[in-house]
């Protein structure tokens, strides 16, 4: 949940609208999204679990941990992309609107 309220505050704080050249080392939007869907779906796991005393206690960083494992990301490319992002906040903007277009997305088909 840090982490999800972390990269919404980059993007209420972020003021540099232009756009360069993605630098080398910089995760691409689309690996960008993926991470916040499965960090999304990870802080939904822990706040269902804190209600739910049947199920062994989950954290929320876990879920973290696993998806950066699952894409082969280390936490400093992971924090060096969201400082670039942060500077980015059109860029972030449109992958924080495609990842709550996809978890719509199968929130509906999960119905």
């Amino acid at each position: 949940m840090r982490l999800g309220i972390l990269l919404a505050l980059m993007v209420l704080c972020a003021c540099n609208p232009s756009v360069p050249e993605r630098p080398e080392g910089i995760l691409p939007d689309s690996t960008m999204r993926n991470l916040i869907i499965e960090f999304s779906l990870a802080d939904a796991a822990a706040i269902v679990n804190k209600t739910d005393q049947r199920f062994k206690p989950f954290l929320a960083e876990l879920g973290y941990e696993a998806a950066l494992k699952k894409q082969g990301i280390d936490r400093e490319t992971l924090i060096r992309s969201l400082e670039y992002y942060e500077k980015h906040p059109k860029l972030l903007e449109k992958i924080y609107d495609d990842a709550i277009a996809e978890l719509n997305k199968r929130q509906i088909q999960n119905r």
